[in-house]
């Protein structure tokens, strides 16, 4: 079995993010932004929240994916392709439909299958990009069945067999009569590849020659109406159908068992090619086409001037992530053409992995928390970066614990709520996982948030944990280097500020030496806050 998100012998290892990382990290936009793949929304969801760790598994998703940013052609010839590929997913055929309907919906997904198969020989003999992963696996896949005497023959047959079936628009059928001119029988005379029009002919023809009027239909179901302003308005039975079910009157009943006989007739010919092995293709069906629309969606961010650069994925065992110049997607999408951006340096390595990020509100630390978070998830989804060069190790879990409400006024909820979900995300916490905690702890006075702060940046560091952690603790930043002392470990706790105006967070002390005020705000209940209200 080709696919697309694991190389062969590779079935890679996941964890599925959890809904409050997903709403953490704004991933909901990047769903959004993939919604004209047609796709129900909960596979796509599942293709997003999906992350790999495995790195020879993640390698094999860039490159395929890489292959199609890199071949520009190719991606938009596939991208013409995709409704024959969602038809061939969905067209399978069930033993319970009628015969008729059978033997269409099979001679349908022949004949889209056929047309896959001869569209990417098309697409990549046109092209000269050597092809790489799977679609190097696809082409080959491709040149063989095109090659086979079964493939050969289907294609012969499948023009007679649709214009057959696709050229019938009606039946003649002979009426005989007795000598009161009173039918006595009937016989299916011939196929028509056209639909009849009333025309006259015969002696019919020579008695009303006088008239232009058709002599009208011999039969028809009861046709739906409409009462509107007392007046009945026949609709269109081919958009509204009949008042009746057709198969319900003896007549079309009748008709509908000839076509039935035709119909096993075609379905002899048609089982010839029952063992050709479209299965294999169905497969590939959604993987091709998440991947497709993943790129084209790439494509667009990359002409409107995003860079994207495929990082280097690392060993898990080294722990590290580093990005330079990352674009942070939600705001990007939000602003015109992304020029009021500012790109961030990040660094989780050995200079410090459990990083304590202070500084003022709006200065950039939630921006640069939720850039940890994409870079590992982009990363880890096998997709390009918004940046000019990374470096990612895989994590084999990721946690985030966000207060909801960021500006002044905000409710922090309950304090024994915030601690139970912290432990459950340390109990989650594999080693050299992430963690992202932004304005955690915010719920209680400044020496409980204090201490319990404490012991969690000592455990992270204990553990190996990749961590962001936003606070207005100023005190435990200052700290950083004691608390190293107090606990080894191989995640090294460090100190970083938000720079005022330039919307970078670097490497350094905090400034200021008390964090009350701050705090104090953060819930409303600075001076100016309060004489604000009536």
């Amino acid at each position: 079995m080709i696919s697309f998100f694991a190389p062969p012998g590779n079935e890679g290892h996941s964890f599925t993010l959890s809904q409050d990382t997903w709403k953490d990290l704004e991933l909901g936009i990047l769903a959004s932004q993939l919604k004209t793949i047609p796709l129900p929304s909960s596979l796509i969801r599942i293709y997003l929240e999906t992350l790999e760790t495995d790195s020879e598994v993640i390698l094999w998703k860039q490159n395929n994916l890489k292959f199609l940013l890199d071949s520009p052609e190719i991606l938009k010839s596939l991208g013409k392709m995709t409704q024959d590929w969602i038809y061939l997913k969905e067209s399978v055929t069930s033993s319970s439909l009628p015969p008729l309907k059978k033997v269409l919906r099979r001679l349908g997904e022949l004949e889209t299958w056929v047309k896959v198969v001869r569209g990417l020989l098309k697409i990549f003999e046109s092209n000269k990009a050597e092809c790489v992963g799977a679609w190097k696996e696809v082409k080959k896949l491709a040149e063989l069945t095109s090659q086979g005497k079964d493939f050969i023959q289907l294609a012969e047959v499948l023009p007679t067999l649709c214009s057959g079936i696709q050229g019938i628009q009606g039946v003649s059928i002979g009426i005989n009569l007795n000598h009161a001119l009173e039918p006595v029988g009937a016989v299916l005379l011939t196929i028509e590849s056209e639909r009849f029009q009333g025309k006259r002919s015969g002696v019919l023809g020579r008695l009303f020659q006088n008239s232009d009027q058709p002599l009208g239909d011999l039969h028809h179901p009861p046709y739906k109406t409409l009462q509107v302003a007392n007046q009945t308005i026949i609709q269109d039975p081919e958009e509204f159908g009949y008042a009746v079910n057709p198969k319900s009157l003896p007549l079309f009943r009748d008709l509908e068992e000839i076509l039935k006989k035709t119909a096993m007739e075609m379905d002899k010919t048609l089982s010839k090619f029952s063992h050709l092995e479209i299965e294999r293709w169905r497969n590939m069906a959604q993987e091709i086409t998440l991947l497709v629309g993943s790129a084209s969606l790439l494509q667009s961010w990359k002409e409107k001037g995003l860079p994207l650069v495929f990082p280097s994925i690392i060993p898990q065992e080294e722990n590290k992530t580093q990005v330079d110049g990352m674009y942070h997607l939600p705001l990007w999408l939000k602003c015109p053409h992304g020029s009021e951006v500012v790109p961030q340096n990040m660094d989780w390595g050995d200079e410090g992995r459990v990083h304590v990020i202070t500084g003022p509100n709006s200065g950039g630390k939630t921006i640069y928390l939720q850039n940890l978070g994409w870079a590992q998830f982009f990363a880890q989804l096998g997709w390009p970066l918004p940046a000019e060069k990374a470096w990612v190790s895989p994590a084999k879990s990721i946690g985030t614990h966000f207060q909801k409400e960021e500006e002044t006024g905000r409710s922090a909820g309950s304090f024994g709520e915030e601690v139970a979900r912290l432990k459950h995300i340390f109990t989650e916490l594999k080693p050299g996982g992430v963690v992202l905690m932004n304005e955690s702890l915010s719920g209680t006075n400044a020496m409980e948030s204090y201490a319990i702060a404490c012991d969690l940046m000592k455990a992270f560091r204990v553990k190996g944990a990749r961590v962001g952690f936003t606070t207005h603790l100023h005190e435990l930043a200052r700290e950083v280097d004691e608390l190293n002392q107090e606990t080894p470990g191989p995640s090294k706790i460090a100190s970083l500020v938000a720079q005022p105006g330039s919307f970078k967070v670097v490497f350094g002390p905090p400034s200021g030496r008390s964090q009350a005020r701050e705090i104090a705000a953060l819930h409303g209940l600075s001076f100016e806050q309060l004489c604000e209200r009536p």
